[in-house]
């Protein structure tokens, strides 16, 4: 999912488990940054950010059920 000024991506990044990774596009000087969200052992699917880019919600599956999580950008 992109944010309304396109300048950040949140995306589910998989290996053995999945996790969420921020990038924020800083321009054609500077490379994209990326950051982990999450660390962990679930499947997080259907990340989206909010309008203003500074909220994530996903679902996060576990062995034990899945759930609506919101996520303040900044950790």
């Amino acid at each position: 999912a992109v944010s309304g000024d396109g300048r950040r991506v949140v995306y589910v990044r998989r290996d053995r488990w999945s996790n969420l990774a921020l990038v924020t596009l800083a321009g054609r000087a500077m490379p994209a940054m990326e950051r982990l969200i999450t660390m962990g052992s679930a499947l997080y699917r259907t990340a989206r950010l909010s309008p203003d880019g500074q909220t994530i919600a996903y679902v996060r599956d576990r062995s034990d059920g899945m759930s609506l999580e919101l996520q303040p950008v900044g950790g």
